[in-house]
């Protein structure tokens, strides 16, 4: 008996697929094809100019109004007619007030901080001398591109987008740049005033009991002030009572051109007597030339303690 062992050759015609069999090997393939033209921004509107996404921003400008040169000449009274608090308090108060002035946008500085004593006039009565630079004001966020309109050309499209985003990348970069070196210089330049008002800080002079010698900071103060820029903020500070006692340094020659004088930690609220000894004091000052006279009581020194000249 014999097996047919031979295969069949016959080959089997072809289907040809019917419309819907194949039509998952189109839809991803669409899909595709849409995702790069929505890349390139041929889809988009032809009259968009959307901005481009700028970089993660991370240092902010520190906003400040500008300041004029600031010039301040301040006294404390260390003859001990009054209490030995208010002259630790307008002493800390002076020095947190300096510390606190050092921000962006201003014009420079100077701080004189002396002694009223028996004569407040001689060069020995100055202290410290605080100098502060000017301070450049932080530049704001630069102005950023816009996507220019589309062309219709995916790849002239993509090119656009691409030198728009690197240019505001540059600006951005270029930016934070100089807001990081600023900022540091700042810093530094507060480290080292913080330094300065220590040293303040750490005074303790010995009593000077002998004499009051007010015109003799008042004229220190004025000759100090003719040195000053011409637009600038001047502020006379005096810790004190007010009870000059010698006339040794009174010229008859004071002047006080716009300046403002501050008498703080004043105690003289409830005394006829010394609130007349205040005006008296007012009207030397103000026909000096005074822009200003005003004195704080010790509520209204503690309130004002850290802005005497803000």
């Amino acid at each position: 008996m014999h097996t047919n062992t031979r295969l069949h050759t016959r080959l089997k015609k072809a289907r040809i697929p019917g419309p819907g069999q194949h039509a998952w090997v189109y839809t991803p393939l669409c899909l595709l094809v849409l995702l790069f033209f929505s890349s390139c921004g041929v889809l988009s509107g032809p009259d968009l100019k959307p901005t481009a996404t700028p970089p993660v921003v991370t240092i902010q400008p520190i906003v400040t109004p500008h300041r004029p040169y600031l010039a301040v000449d301040a006294w404390l009274d260390i003859t001990g007619s009054v209490p030995s608090g208010y002259f630790l308090s307008a002493k800390n108060g002076i020095a947190n007030s300096i510390d606190s002035y050092i921000r962006p946008n201003e014009d420079g500085a100077v701080f004189y901080v002396s002694f009223i004593a028996h004569n407040s006039f001689q060069p020995e009565s100055t202290k410290l001398v605080i100098t502060v630079p000017p301070i450049p004001a932080d530049p704001p966020q630069p102005q950023l591109l816009a996507y220019p309109s589309q062309t219709g050309d995916p790849f002239t499209d993509s090119q656009n987008k691409q030198r728009v985003d690197a240019e505001n990348t540059r600006r951005l970069t270029a930016w934070q740049q100089t807001l990081k070196a600023q900022h540091a210089a700042l810093a530094q330049l507060q480290t080292q005033i913080k330094q300065e008002t220590d040293s303040l800080r750490r005074l303790h002079p010995q009593q000077d009991a002998s004499a009051t010698d007010i015109y003799g900071a008042l004229e220190r103060a004025g000759l100090r002030f003719q040195y000053a820029p011409k637009a600038s903020s001047k502020y006379l500070i005096l810790q004190t009572d007010l009870e000059n006692n010698t006339l040794a340094q009174d010229t008859n020659s004071l002047r006080l051109v716009g300046v403002s004088v501050w008498v703080i930690w004043d105690t003289s609220e409830n005394a006829p007597e010394t609130q007349a000894n205040t005006a008296f004091w007012q009207q030397v000052v103000m026909a000096a030339g005074a822009k200003a006279f005003q004195v704080f009581d010790p509520g209204a020194s503690e309130a004002i303690q850290n802005s005497l000249f803000s």
